[in-house]
């Protein structure tokens, strides 16, 4: 009787698990869908040079003690002559401490290798912009690496706590 009773809250405990495993992997799904596109249209982007015009810092947190907070940098400049816009952020160190949005010295002038794809339309996503993208020798092979990881996280844990529950929910019953 008391092995019954474990059982079943034990399959409670996995599929609550399962429905929290489901809330938060709504969030790495969008970065999900970002590197399978980068992934399967890679070979659409083309090496291209970056011309820097303006670069601007932004604090979307403040920083703190032991960090950084959260940060965008951006750089408008031009490819081929065309008026772009590229998220720098990767790009950016040391990180300014500033709050608010400034503007970056040192990087007006500054050619920048970058991937292009122009078909891709203008804008963000999950904070990148998928048009520009920061020279990559390898850029295919890391973004398969890339995705495949986040499906990993993902899939795995719910797998793993689906058989959990059915298991639970076998030995619940007999």
């Amino acid at each position: 009787m008391h092995d019954d009773l474990l059982w079943r809250r034990l399959f409670s405990v996995f599929i609550f698990l399962c429905i929290a495993d489901l809330v938060l992997a709504l969030p790495l799904s969008f970065t999900l869908r970002n590197r399978w596109q980068l992934w399967h249209h890679a070979a659409d982007y083309h090496q291209a040079t970056f011309i820097v015009q303006d670069a601007y810092f932004t604090h979307t947190r403040p920083p703190r003690a032991r960090s950084t907070g959260r940060y965008f940098a951006r750089a408008i400049g031009t490819i081929d002559g065309q008026q772009e816009e590229m998220n720098i952020t990767r790009l950016l160190h040391p990180i300014p401490v500033t709050p608010g949005e400034e503007k970056l010295d040192g990087w007006t002038g500054k050619q920048l290798p970058v991937l292009f794809n122009p078909n891709v339309p203008k804008g963000y996503s999950q904070g990148e912009t998928l048009r520009i993208l920061p020279y990559e020798e390898d850029f295919a092979g890391r973004e398969r690496g890339l995705f495949l990881k986040y499906l990993f996280w993902i899939v795995a844990p719910m797998v793993f706590f689906v058989a959990a529950a059915l298991f639970c929910f076998r030995q619940a019953r007999g």
